[in-house]
């Protein structure tokens, strides 16, 4: 249901691994202790109500690899952690100029 049934309702030309179908493949780990014990049978289950984010090791989104072993392949990452370093000030300074959470209205 949640491929080929949610592809069929989007009209969109996926839900099944075949050629020429567009594709996205999450790899995840499944040898984690909060994957434990493991059950073939309870599989889904345990993708859905076990698995974190932290657990998937590979991406490939539309035929492309975008993570191979946790580490993304399509963008440089210190160069974009390096960008983000100059931002944050920006967005924290601009984040305290709207006075979240403050009890006085105006």
């Amino acid at each position: 249901m949640g491929t080929t049934v949610g592809a069929d309702v989007a009209r969109a030309d996926c839900g099944a691994l075949h050629p020429g179908k567009l594709a996205d493949i999450a790899i995840i780990e499944m040898r984690a202790e909060h994957m434990r014990p493991f059950h073939d049978e309870h599989l889904m289950n345990m993708l859905v109500f076990c698995a974190k984010a932290g657990d998937v090791r590979d991406t490939i989104i539309d035929g492309v690899t975008v993570m191979r072993d946790r580490r993304m392949t399509t963008i440089d990452e210190a160069a974009l952690l390096e960008e983000v370093g100059k931002i944050a000030p920006l967005l924290i300074a601009q984040r305290q100029d709207f006075n979240y959470g403050s009890s006085n209205q105006e």
